[in-house]
This record gives C-alpha cells, sequence and structure tokens, in this order.
C-alpha cells in the first residue's frame, strides 16, 4: 500500500516502532494512550514508514519508522473529510477548529477539490481523543496534480478567510506541497516541501501555475 504524508496509521503494538535515536521519556505512555502515529514526508526504508508521533503537548513530537506489517488501520485525511467526522466528534460545539469544518466542506466539496484535516484535528477526529484546544489553527491539506492557477488560489484563501477560524492550508503536489497563503502571495520563490526535504522553486508564469525547479 502507498503511503502518504498526513496519513494516520493505527499500529498493532507500540513496540512495532522502530526508533534511530533512544527515545523520549513521553513516547511509552503516548503510544499506549493512542498507538496512533502520522505518517512523515521523508523516504521510506525498504519496508519502513517513516512517522511521527505526538505527545500531549506541542513540544512533544518523535520521528521514528513503523513496520508496514504492523499498521491495522490508515486513515488519510480525505476519509475523514469524505465521512464528515467532525459530526460525531464530542467537542464539535467547544473548539472553533471543528465549527468551521462543515462550511470548509461544503465550500470545497462545491469546487471538487479532495482536501482533509490534518494536524491536531485530524488526529483528534481519527483517534478520538483530545489533541486540538480553543487556540489551535486548523491545518488542511488539498490534494491536487498540479498547483492551481494564482487566481484560484486567492480565491480558495478568501473562503478560508471566513470560516471562523485560523486556516493553515497546504497544497498537497506530485512533486510535493506548498503552502496555499504564500503561493496566493504570487512571490518570485516558494518552498516546496518533499519527501527529500525543502527545496526553493519558482513558479512559471501563466494560468497553468505549474511548479518549476529553481537553479
Amino acid at each position: 500500500m502507498g503511503w502518504l504524508p498526513h496519513d494516520l496509521l493505527c499500529l498493532s503494538d507500540p513496540r512495532d516502532l522502530v526508533c534511530r535515536v533512544p527515545p523520549p521519556a513521553w513516547l511509552h505512555e503516548a503510544l499506549l494512550r493512542a498507538p496512533w502515529v502520522v505518517v512523515r514526508r521523508a523516504p521510506s526504508e525498504n519496508e519502513l514508514i517513516p512517522v511521527g508521533v505526538r505527545g500531549k503537548n506541542r513540544s512533544e513530537r518523535f520521528a521514528a519508522f513503523a513496520y508496514a506489517g504492523a499498521v491495522v488501520q490508515c486513515v488519510s485525511p480525505e476519509d475523514l473529510a469524505s465521512c464528515e467526522t467532525w459530526r460525531a466528534a464530542s467537542r464539535r460545539d467547544e473548539l472553533p477548529v471543528l465549527r468551521a469544518l462543515p462550511q470548509i466542506h461544503v465550500m470545497l466539496q462545491s469546487l471538487g477539490l479532495s482536501w482533509g484535516p490534518v494536524g491536531s484535528v485530524g488526529f483528534e477526529l481519527a483517534t478520538g481523543l483530545p489533541a486540538a484546544n480553543c487556540s489551535s489553527d486548523l491545518d488542511l491539506i488539498i490534494r491536487m496534480n498540479d498547483v492551481p492557477a494564482p487566481r484560484v488560489a486567492e480565491k480558495l484563501v478568501a473562503l478560508m478567510e471566513g470560516a471562523g477560524a485560523r486556516i493553515d492550508v497546504l497544497l498537497e503536489t506530485a512533486a510535493g506541497a506548498i503552502a496555499l497563503a504564500e503561493y496566493a502571495r504570487s512571490g518570485p520563490n516558494l518552498l516546496l516541501r518533499t519527501v527529500n526535504g525543502p527545496r526553493l522553486v519558482a513558479v512559471a508564469s501563466g494560468e497553468s501555475g505549474w511548479v518549476s525547479t529553481s537553479h
């Protein structure tokens, strides 16, 4: 199976995690609480999937690997959106980021875009465990083959501004991911997030909005 960045994976056993460096003290408790990891944007190593583990605090993040055979469930951001998982969220009326999702769903669905929540909101929706708070940003991805025309990006930014929460959107393309807000500003260079690390790219002129590598 092809794992994509931001996919959430449930492991059969917390001990299935492969650590390249000594793990932090909080790691074992975090995996016992929720044996879920998120696919990182990094190269795979044979049967090992690059993953990240979340702790209770924002400062508690750990990069590791997981065996593909240890994955018992995979939930993608698109799964969370298509199933409208926020309807069953216990804190849907409490958190602005969860209250914003129905409106965003209608907007992006009307545009025919493939999208989903990631970050703390995606983790909470997938696991049912509290991860977001009242000051959390709403992190979203929109998957597409290529970046949209700049005018489309500007329209998306305008739609997000009226959703009632601080929203950060990554455009996930075949080449990598770029920040929607950064792309809409049409700067000369953009940061493209790839499995081999970040790189600066230039956006080709014209309506197609294709991304090309800077030299």
